[in-house]
């Protein structure tokens, strides 16, 4: 995403976003919740790093910024603000390309940096489950006082199997708004939008497409789309993002301040389906336009497992899911399906008529990488041996049950058998 270029000027130290007409409808950024909604590829993130640009571009704040990230690490983040106020191509930043004197001097110079090395601004990325009191705590024992929170994204914070999707939105919304309050700040957050509003043919979100009940707890609600994304635009026309904005109950649509440059195309793979055994490697090349391949083990967010073009490792679960990054945002993933043989026991018989009878038990597939550890489940039966080898004979004197374990690497599976004695 490509941001217009503001020149707003602020002689106090209030909060401004940076986009002309948005601030027109906004006003300063005051003591409270501003929620950005959107479906993925939208372009919530840079939209917010973009916030963060303006912001130092246009020193409307002298206090420090803590910008919390889910989704990239620390050093992305700050390679993407590089690019956005030196306008430098991420690529070339990236990948340390030849760039003029006068850029380099432009990026020794430029605000990110000299505001990154007085630690004025805080990047926190989370690599496992973010926690609000963590946020909380930094605020709190930071040296100097917090301008703003900007954090990316609302639903990351979610725990699976704990209490209910909604309790937990009420609960983190209720939390950040104490937390606002608290610390007379403004805070920002994105949050993603129900699925439902891609089966409309006005693809703009509405607060009843938020996922949860964050409306009750928003003093501002802001929408994302990029009419791009839908291919609902004139071609001949620059493309650009519209803002619905709810404030008050009030809705104001049709903000077309923020240029876009197009997203990439879903890439092509060069399988787009793979089988293999239980640690088997999956290989697969990706091609699309000059931007980065990411690999994902999720089709929306997910871990991202892989950077480049061509994905080789072993698998131990799951399917494969792969987006090209421009520099400014991600483009629509493509699938691979991965098939993993399942770990199955074949008996010589699954039941014998009197004690003592031998049972062999065969472990598929039948994979020499795979290590293979039978268990008995039930005394006094046994196998031999006891862990190794795709096959085993045990002499039963009751009904038994049995369990493989095949492990390969990081990747392991188990399969159950019972053999019956009368």
């Amino acid at each position: 995403m490509e941001i217009k270029k503001t020149s707003i000027i602020d002689n106090n130290d209030s909060l401004y976003t940076g986009f002309n007409e948005l601030d027109n409808l906004i006003g300063q950024l005051n003591t409270g919740l501003y929620v950005i909604g959107a479906r993925p590829g939208m372009g919530k993130t840079s939209f917010l790093l973009n916030i963060i640009a303006n912001m130092i571009a246009n020193m409307h704040t002298k206090n420090d910024i803590l910008f919390v990230s889910t989704n990239d690490s620390k050093q992305i983040n700050l390679e993407r603000l590089t690019s956005i106020i030196s306008k430098i191509k991420i690529r070339v930043i990236q990948n340390d390309e030849i760039i003029s004197d006068e850029q380099l001097k432009l990026m020794d110079e430029h605000p990110i940096l000299k505001m990154v090395n007085s630690n004025q601004l805080n990047i926190i990325t989370f690599n496992g489950q973010p926690k609000i009191d963590k946020i909380s705590s930094i605020i709190h024992q930071s040296k100097s006082p917090i301008s703003i929170l900007i954090i990316d994204c609302l639903q990351d914070f979610i725990k699976e199997n704990e209490s209910s999707f909604e309790i937990q939105i009420e609960d983190l919304m209720e939390s950040l708004k104490v937390l606002a309050s608290e610390q007379n700040i403004p805070i920002i957050i994105s949050a993603s939008i129900e699925r439902t509003v891609e089966q409309r043919s006005n693809k703009m979100p509405t607060s009843n497409d938020l996922i949860g009940n964050v409306e009750k707890y928003a003093d501002v609600l802001l929408f994302l789309l990029r009419p791009e994304y839908y291919q609902i635009f004139d071609k001949n026309e620059k493309t650009y993002a519209n803002i619905s904005v709810t404030k008050n109950g009030l809705t104001v649509t049709g903000i077309e301040n923020i240029t876009v440059s197009p997203s990439p195309n879903a890439p092509t793979v060069s399988a787009s389906a793979v089988s293999i055994n239980l640690g088997g490697t999956v290989t697969v090349t990706a091609t699309g336009g000059s931007g980065v391949f990411r690999w994902y083990d999720n089709a929306n967010a997910g871990t991202l497992l892989y950077t480049g073009a061509t994905f080789s490792a072993p698998v131990c679960s799951g399917n494969l899911w792969v987006t090209e990054y421009n520099g400014s945002c991600e483009g629509l993933r493509t699938m691979v399906t991965v098939t993993i043989a399942p770990t199955t026991i074949a008996a010589s018989a699954t039941s014998f008529c009197g004690a003592g009878s031998p049972v062999t038990l065969t472990a598929s597939p039948a994979d020499a990488t795979i290590t293979y550890t039978w268990t008995s489940l039930t005394a006094p039966a046994t196998v031999a041996p006891a862990t190794g080898g795709s096959s085993v004979t045990s002499s039963l004197s009751q009904t038994s049950d049995f369990r493989l374990t095949a492990t390969k690497g990081a990747c392991a599976a188990e399969s159950n058998i019972s053999i019956g004695v009368y």
